[in-house]
């Protein structure tokens, strides 16, 4: 990628801008609306919106990072895929982080996500960041436009409505901290609104596989919050629509197929985490210290305050990226305004709408983490952050606001007509909400992005070249980088360093880390206790010296090893007079193999990885190749095909009978998509 000047970027905007809606003008005049390059136009303004509000990250410069302290925190399980080119195989194993773990079985990234596997390999870490935040910017206001679309809105609600997700709070605001992966993962589950509506409409087995596609890739997408947003509250929601008195069915089967592919597709994921889970011990907060109060939880979506974040204030923590999800008080009134002119026949629809806000608000407010816990004795101690589950209400207010935008367009209320006598001229209606509302759509677009750009920036890291030059080792020793500062472990990782006692939501079971050979701490105030590598202002670099990453311990002493590291590839060379045991500081775990000189041998049951060494000169190797991850692989190569036969299957077949919720012009429900069945 190459950097473009605010300048040229501005006029390439406002050019695609301008071209785009004298297009979209000139094909509502030509009655053109079903054109398929209509949407390809109003799908790439979307994209220009996003750009122009992410332009930032198209910064190639590794050492201008996204805003945030945790960026690099928040990216390190995805670290591995930058050795596949080198080693293959070698990145099924996170050996770089606190002695090594299976890369696959981290959910606090989205490690087996491919387009987050894509842009680590193509990108890097630092700029596979920037590349996966302006994808995730287009994603959400795809997602917004796409809804719309499904409930059959007309351009100008689903356009303006498409760009207030693109600078909603509840993506910006998460980059306060540097959350890229919870940005990703919110714009992810954006996706399924419109093909589960879609679905519940027209029960179209192709519409039930591109759920099933996208529901597979938001399992991947990273965190945790979101998709327990969307199993408790989106999908219970959609029931309202099996409720009928008339003989369509609800499609049960469609879904079923679409959760099948979905589990399916996420294998390759949640086979590798659940063998490995046992080993896993995640921080709690049992007291959730952070959770706001329900009450005060929707007013976040119209406070643009600042320093009101950065406060205790309403029973919150000052940590603003815990809570902003601004879109002001324009798409919130407009939601209101849905609420009253929905008409009588689209209420099921409506109703969806509400029973899931208001059942994500309760998941965010932990009341029923509180109950679960107080009555039924069940500690959910993994979900410390329950407040960041409200992302999932912005796309469904903005899903009300575009309708209630759209209502009020067409509402018959002209101040002026005029038709001439013949009748080739056509009335002229003059609507004065025709008039006020695009205005009132700009502006609050424009507030949002004017709170929203704070964060959505990159800063300038200073050259740090030469402190981590002091902290190589000739051969593959962990480092302790200073603590609690993210931003040295990218830079230790670019250089294939292991580092140790690095911050991460989790931890292996009853098992320490590993001993270090390089300390890097600020402020020391005692003297150090090994030889100094490096003063850098209050930053000291020492050594321990008596401290190896492979070593042979013969009873009576140990005879350090050479080793080398990358990944799950670890070749060590010892040479002892005496037999002994080789122990390498690697976490041992299932998967991993040993040979000495070529043939195999057995590995201790031990903590770490351990071999019987006898003396003389030798050549050892470890491996891990993992067979869970060969089995979530097959299966989600199976629910990829099984979605490719369906696909196919569809095509062939008419489509069944469907739950016709009529269409906007007959004071009816949903309508079939002008985008076809998906």
């Amino acid at each position: 990628m190459t950097s473009m000047s605010p300048v040229s970027f501005l006029l390439f905007a406002a050019a695609i801008l301008i071209m785009g809606m004298l297009l979209l003008w000139r094909l509502s005049r030509a009655k053109l609306r079903h054109a398929p390059w209509r949407n390809l136009i109003e799908l790439s303004l979307i994209v220009a919106w996003a750009l122009w509000v992410g332009q930032a990250y198209l910064d190639p410069n590794p050492n201008h990072w996204p805003f945030g302290a945790e960026v690099g925190v928040t990216m390190q399980s995805h670290f591995p895929w930058t050795a596949l080119p080198k080693c293959g195989l070698c990145a099924l194993w996170n050996g770089w982080i606190n002695g090594g773990s299976p890369t696959l079985a981290d959910v606090y990234g989205a490690v087996a996500h491919p387009l987050v596997v894509g842009s680590v390999i193509s990108f890097g870490l630092v700029n596979g960041a920037k590349f996966i935040l302006l994808v995730s910017l287009i994603l959400a206001g795809f997602a917004q436009w796409w809804l719309a679309k499904v409930m059959h809105l007309s351009w100008l609600p689903r356009l303006w409505v498409a760009g207030l997700a693109v600078v909603g709070g509840h993506l910006a605001g998460r980059m306060q901290i540097g959350l890229v992966i919870f940005v990703f993962s919110t714009a992810s589950i954006s996706l399924l609104l419109a093909p589960a509506l879609q679905l519940v409409q027209t029960g179209s087995r192709r519409t039930a596989v591109v759920l099933g596609v996208l529901a597979g890739l938001a399992l991947l997408a990273g965190q945790g919050y979101m998709q327990v947003a969307v199993i408790v509250a989106w999908l219970p929601a959609l029931l309202v629509f099996a409720i009928r008195s008339t003989a369509p069915r609800f499609p049960w089967k469609e879904f079923a197929v679409a959760g099948f592919v979905a589990v399916l597709l996420a294998a390759i994921l949640w086979v590798p985490l659940a063998h490995f889970w046992p080993n896993v011990e995640k921080f709690s907060d049992l007291g959730l210290g952070t959770v706001q109060p329900l009450q005060y939880l929707p007013l976040n979506l119209v406070i643009n305050d600042y320093a009101f974040y950065d406060t205790t204030a309403l029973n919150k923590v000052a940590t603003p990226a815990l809570y902003v999800n601004y879109i002001g008080w324009v798409p919130v009134l407009l939601a209101l305004a849905a609420v009253r002119l929905a008409p009588r026949a689209r209420r099921r629809l409506l109703l969806f709408f509400l029973m899931a806000i208001a059942v994500v608000f309760l998941l965010s407010s932990g009341l029923p983490i509180i109950v679960l816990r107080d009555v039924f004795n069940i500690f959910l101690t993994g979900i410390r952050f329950p407040s960041l589950m409200v992302s999932a209400v912005v796309p469904l207010v903005l899903g009300l606001a575009a309708w209630g935008f759209d209502l009020l367009l067409k509402a018959d209320w002209s101040f002026f007509r005029w038709k001439r006598s013949a009748d080739r001229w056509p009335a002229f209606n003059v609507k004065p909400l025709w008039l006020i509302m695009p205005a009132i759509a700009v502006l609050a677009l424009r507030s949002t992005y004017e709170f929203s750009k704070t964060w959505l920036g990159t800063v300038s890291i200073p050259d740090t070249a030469e402190v981590v030059a002091t902290w190589h080792t000739p051969t593959a020793e962990w480092i302790y980088p200073p603590y609690t500062e993210g931003v040295w472990l990218p830079l230790g990782l670019n250089d294939n360093l292991k580092m140790v006692t690095v911050a991460r939501p989790w931890q292996w079971i009853d098992r320490q880390p590993p001993d270090y050979a390089i300390e890097a701490i600020r402020n020391l105030d005692k003297p150090p206790t090994g030889p100094v590598l490096g003063r850098f202002g209050n930053l000291t670099v020492m050594a321990h010296p008596d401290v190896e990453y492979a070593y042979v311990d013969t009873g009576g002493g140990s005879i350090p090893c050479h080793a080398s590291a990358m990944g799950g590839n670890i070749d060590v060379e010892c040479q002892t007079e005496r037999a002994g045991t080789l122990i390498v500081k690697e976490n041992n775990w299932s998967g991993w193999s040993a040979s000495r000189d070529g043939e195999p041998i057995e590995l201790a049951d031990s903590p770490w990885l351990s071999v019987s060494a006898p003396a003389g000169q030798h050549h050892y190797e470890f491996r891990y190749r993992p067979w869970d991850v060969w089995v979530g692989a097959a299966l989600s190569l199976a629910g990829l095909g099984l979605a490719s036969l369906l696909w196919i299957r569809s095509a062939r077949e008419r489509r069944g009978n469907s739950i016709d919720l009529g269409r906007p012009g007959r004071d009816s429900g949903i309508v079939r998509s002008d985008c076809g069945d998906v």
